[in-house]
């Protein structure tokens, strides 16, 4: 048999660290070199997991584990307090992301509207989808 801690202590310690966690997180990330060339060097990896985890149905085993309720309440109470300051932090990469989408759909030249509904569809959209199928490659 393992010996572990008991339960209240993991549960008070993980508590305890609740107050510094977020600078040991921001000096974790800070004291890491090379994080792309690293998680580029697993990319195979990454797949075979990935596929083993769909291939086992980890997934949906893991949605029926939460409820309908708990993952609302999570949600709404977690989410809600978090997506203000993400977004905000994300303000100059949300600006560089959207100039391109911008400048990509005000590059494509569209004729002129026809009477069929089906043809304005062929002729005005798909051209504005394709630009912005090619800006994601």
């Amino acid at each position: 048999m393992v010996k572990t801690k008991p339960l209240g202590q993991v549960v008070d310690k993980w508590k305890s660290r609740i107050p510094n966690v977020a600078k040991a997180y921001q000096d974790g990330v800070r004291g890491t070199d090379n994080w792309q060339s690293n998680s580029l060097a697993g990319e195979e990896l990454y797949k075979e997991q990935v596929t083993r985890a769909a291939a086992e149905g980890r997934r949906a085993d893991g949605i029926q584990k939460v409820s309908n309720e708990e993952w609302k309440s999570a949600a709404a109470d977690k989410g809600a307090k978090r997506i203000g300051a993400g977004m905000t932090a994300a303000i100059p990469k949300f600006q560089a992301g959207i100039q391109a989408v911008l400048s990509t759909i005000e590059g494509v030249s569209l004729p002129a509207r026809v009477a069929d509904p089906e043809q304005n569809v062929m002729n005005r959209v798909m051209p504005i989808v394709k630009a912005l199928a090619a800006l994601k490659k």
